[in-house]
């Protein structure tokens, strides 16, 4: 089994569980369709932190894509064997398996067809290591987060322009809490609602993952404590908390090396930003409703 999602009239919601989602009708395309394909792809989307996900698929459907989404127990690899699709959009990091080992076991499939399928890494990892062996591995394109819906038009074309594309402008290191720049731009392209319901994601998992980080630095799971740290950059980048997305991505890089006492004060650091870029966003988000 696994999950499709289009724009079809008659299809339900598909995140109807995400707080102010209901059934809103799709917003008219604010951006200009230029670069979208002609024609609608089935695209296989695997990507594990659910706010990128759900945005990769918003953005997806409103462009007149099938989207496939693998169960959580459900093998990628198993879909693009059974399925017929057109593009693959994956992440580097995945609960159950390295994304540079998915792109290099698809490639291999027997069937040609299957194993040539287009694939792009979309990831908020920024080392210059693991990009390129996704490159190396067979990846068409890699596209860092936060990604802009242009950009995933552009990789989605036959022949994309550019075959690596970094972070969008967003810098390194940032003192900037909260981009509302990024977030107004995000409702002019989805829809004031649907974004709004996309930011209430964020404020869901808030707890949560901090709550994660803490216990990954008491038990001393660096691996832990590194993935929990880089779906939350990604997370943060898409909704311009660019402070958060940056102290993330230090802690995605530092993880391994550090003293439990470093670890402590980096993860108790990472959680004030997070509760600043939280609040921060609950107060913009009220301004918009």
């Amino acid at each position: 089994m696994h999950r499709q999602h289009g724009k079809k009239k008659d299809d339900p919601d598909p995140f109807p569980s995400h707080p102010l989602a209901g059934d809103v009708p799709a917003p008219r395309r604010q951006e200009p369709p230029a670069e979208t394909p002609a024609s609608p792809l089935r695209i296989l989307v695997i990507e594990d932190d659910r706010l990128s996900r759900v945005l990769l698929t918003e953005w997806l459907i409103q462009d007149g894509h099938r989207v496939l989404l693998p169960e959580p127990d459900q093998d990628p690899v198993t879909l693009v064997r059974s399925q017929e699709v057109d593009r693959i959009l994956t992440d580097l990091h995945l609960p159950d398996r390295d994304g540079v080992e998915l792109i290099r076991t698809i490639r291999a499939l027997p069937d040609p067809r299957k194993a040539g399928v287009p694939i792009l890494v979309v990831t908020a990892e920024t080392r210059p290591e693991p990009l390129r062996a996704a490159r190396s591995a067979g990846a068409d394109v890699v596209l860092c987060k936060p990604v802009e819906r242009s950009m995933l038009r552009q990789a989605l074309t036959p022949h994309p322009p550019l075959p690596v594309r970094h972070l969008r402008s967003e810098p390194q290191t940032s003192d900037t809490i909260l981009n509302t720049g990024i977030l107004e731009q995000g409702c002019r392209s989805l829809g004031t609602e649907r974004f709004l319901s996309i930011c209430q994601i964020f404020c869901a998992l808030e707890h949560e993952t901090v709550q994660a980080m803490e216990q990954a630095c008491q038990r001393s799971e660096a691996q832990t404590l590194a993935e929990i740290a880089h779906r939350l950059s990604g997370r943060a980048g898409h909704l311009g908390m660019e402070s958060l997305a940056a102290q993330a991505r230090t802690l995605v890089n530092e993880a391994r090396q550090m003293l439990p006492s470093e670890c402590a004060e980096r993860v108790r650091t990472l959680a004030a930003a997070s509760q600043a870029a939280g609040q921060a966003l609950k107060q913009w988000m009220r301004q918009r409703v």
